[in-house]
């Protein structure tokens, strides 16, 4: 299983790449991914037989509900006989269907505590080669390196126009000399909240164990110099926005004695900070610092274009709010139907920049609910289970600080995925969603916490293993057949 996960959650590194395309949809290692662990499920399940432990119930009715009301949406469209949008429908249903598959796996399929925290170290290890590589990017623009820019053949880069004179390429807005940092990833943005991930991974174990979750503990802090300064040098405001929430989250969920260990963790962070920003400025001759001053003086501008960045996307982002609320309108509680926003803004809006706008729109007020359901359910119960556990401290130190990476990590899918992005058919929000909801349950199976939940079920796919029962009947095939050529001779 580890190995699988572990092709799930790298699968981001190559999103500028696709296998093959079917239509409009580029096939990539994210679908690998997904595609093995399915199969792999379906041979633990039916294969083996193992047992289904749903834990935590409430989040798979409310995932069922999710999809109950995404076909609800589309009756009314069904109806008007308009052919190319219900196939329009049809196809955007199926491939919702598709992609939160995994989440309802996580929810269902058991998966160990140590195959979690196993991959989390890797993704740490694997970090130091993603964000080197992203600063080494930066100098290489600026001076006409090799692999300055990394290529695509993705279609869904293209759909969303990456493209510039008909070659998909990253994105990275040029300052001077300086450009913004996005190593593997299309955008600076996806890279910011990967670091903000591993930020996750590495800060949670310290205020929960008081250790870090790898071993060699100096190597750890160099991860966290590295994370932290590829963040800055992304510049941008949804990533330090993200790791405000984390650390903001830390201090309002945690106890003081225990969140007064970041104190330190922030000054340092900030020296860090200025650092960096000192080695840029001295090489490129601009400073970071001073971008984000002046950004962050464009946005509380109110818009006004004479004080905006050049590139600055955030009013063009909030500009969609009014679109959407319009058709919210039209059809408060069911939407306009699932993926039919481009049809129904007649081309003024492709998709929306938020997932929650999206919900809003194509699903309206009951989708809109259902939608953030299911992510607050789990993530009422994950802090329900540390509050219990700071009174009673009946989960270890080590178990203690994956269910708090469960927690942020959720908070931040949850939030930061949802608000600044929109995510609500993409993999890489039910991959990571899933990530809390199956460390969850592996606590609840571990610490037999039924006090928490109270209806857990568990069953069988089938009654006898089907390598059991093909066992028997081959068995029982050439049994008969050695009995007739006995009876024959």
């Amino acid at each position: 299983m580890f190995l699988i996960l572990l092709i799930i959650y790298c699968s981001g590194f190559f999103i500028l790449f696709e296998f093959f395309g079917i239509s409009t949809y580029g096939v990539g290692v994210s679908d690998a991914g997904e595609l093995l662990l399915i199969f792999y499920v379906i041979k633990k399940m039916i294969w083996e037989g193992q047992k289904v432990k749903i834990t935590n119930p409430d989040t798979l009715l409310i995932v069922i509900a999710m999809l109950f009301i995404s076909v609800l949406s589309g009756v009314f469209v069904v109806f008007e006989h308009n052919s190319d949008i219900t196939i329009q429908f049809i196809k955007t249903f199926l491939h919702f269907v598709y992609v939160i598959i995994p989440l309802i796996i996580f929810i269902i399929f058991p998966i160990k505590l140590e195959d979690w925290a196993k991959l989390i170290k890797a993704l740490l290890i694997i970090s130091i080669i993603i964000n080197i590589f992203g600063v080494y990017q930066i100098f290489a623009r600026a001076f006409g390196l090799p692999l300055a820019w990394l290529s695509s053949n993705s279609r869904n880069m293209a759909t969303r126009s990456y493209g510039v004179d008909n070659e998909i390429s990253q994105i990275s807005l040029q300052f001077a000399s300086f450009f913004r940092n996005t190593s593997v990833f299309s955008e600076p943005s996806a890279l910011a909240n990967f670091n903000n991930v591993i930020l996750i991974f590495l800060i949670t174990p310290l205020i929960y164990s008081g250790k870090f979750i790898l071993k060699n503990q100096g190597l750890a802090v160099l991860i966290f110099i590295i994370s932290l300064i590829s963040l800055f040098l992304t510049f941008s405001m949804t990533g330090f926005t993200g790791l405000g929430i984390f650390i903001s989250f830390l201090f309002i969920f945690e106890r003081f004695s225990k969140t007064k260990k970041m104190i330190p963790v922030i000054i340092i962070s900030v020296l860090i900070i200025i650092f960096a920003d000192i080695l840029v400025e001295n090489y490129l001759n601009i400073s970071v610092i001073s971008l984000f001053t002046d950004r962050i003086y464009g946005i509380s501008s109110g818009g006004h274009a004479s004080r905006q960045m050049a590139g600055e996307s955030f009013w063009l982002r909030a500009s969609g709010i009014k679109i959407a609320w319009e058709c919210f309108l039209n059809n408060p509680l069911l939407g306009h139907g699932l993926g039919l926003t481009f049809i129904f803004t007649k081309g003024k809006v492709m998709f929306y920049d938020s997932s929650f706008l999206q919900v809003l729109s194509e699903l309206g007020l009951i989708g809109l609910i259902i939608f953030i359901s299911m992510f607050i359910t789990p993530l009422y119960y994950i802090n329900r289970l540390l509050n219990s556990n700071r009174k009673l401290n009946f989960i270890t130190p080590e178990n203690s600080s994956l269910l708090g990476i469960a927690f942020f990590i959720g908070c931040n899918t949850f939030l930061i995925q949802n608000i600044a992005g929109n995510q609500v058919i993409s993999q890489s929000l039910y991959f990571f969603f899933g990530l809390s909801v199956s460390i969850l349950n592996a606590i609840l199976v571990k610490y037999d916490c039924h006090g928490l939940i109270k209806k857990q079920y568990e069953f069988r796919l089938v009654s006898k293993p089907l390598k059991i029962l093909l066992a028997e009947n081959i068995g029982f095939f050439i049994h008969s057949k050695v009995k007739n050529n006995i009876n024959d001779e």
